[in-house]
């Protein structure tokens, strides 16, 4: 195959979604950075409280697999930023508290093309919720964003069982083998 046919097969490939806010959108209201977004490691103090702005909207970040590039992903079709093949780069894995002990993962990521970076909520965030920093991490071995996308489901939703068997996903228990999309059966 010729290098041209191995992009273009590359960007057919499908991506997962996530929805991105650009860094500005989640700042410190309380603590050592003041007014600063949320960013990498070294642009963060623990016990900062960050506020996501109540105006702040989502946008679509379709990610998939960059063969070869650590945990760097690139963005696939149909993303609402960049263009498919653009690289995003991981900058950090951040856990903050809100007040009510609910934990949130933030992976703030770095759009190359663009020189922007994004915050990656991989659980609901609440605009206007005070979430404190409690852990900064920077430890991206086996890191995939496209397999650390959370996602949920509502009662009746039918997940398929090796071999093809729906069930709904409210049968489903803990160790119960469900069929993946890109890796095959695994336990729930």
């Amino acid at each position: 195959r010729t290098t041209d046919s191995m992009s273009d097969a590359a960007n057919t490939l499908p991506g997962q979604s996530v929805q991105a806010y650009q860094a500005g959108a989640m700042r410190v209201v309380l603590g050592a950075n003041l007014g600063d977004p949320v960013g990498g490691a070294d642009a963060v103090a623990l016990g900062d409280i960050y506020r996501l702005k109540p105006e702040a909207r989502a946008r679509r970040l379709m990610l998939r697999l960059r063969p070869d590039s650590g945990p760097a992903q690139e963005i696939a079709q149909g993303s609402d930023i960049g263009r498919p093949g653009d690289l995003i780069i991981p900058l950090a894995l951040l856990t903050l508290i809100a007040p009510d002990g609910e934990r949130l993962v933030v992976v703030t990521v770095w759009h190359e093309a663009s020189l922007t970076s994004y915050a990656l909520p991989l659980s609901p965030v609440l605009p206007g919720m005070d979430y404190t920093l409690v852990d900064i991490s920077t430890d991206f071995s086996g890191l995939r964003l496209s397999d650390m996308i959370c996602v949920s489901f509502a009662a009746g939703t039918l997940i398929t069982l090796p071999g093809g068997v729906p069930a709904m996903i409210e049968n489903l228990s803990p160790g119960d083998l469900i069929l993946t999309r890109d890796n095959g059966p695994q336990p729930v």
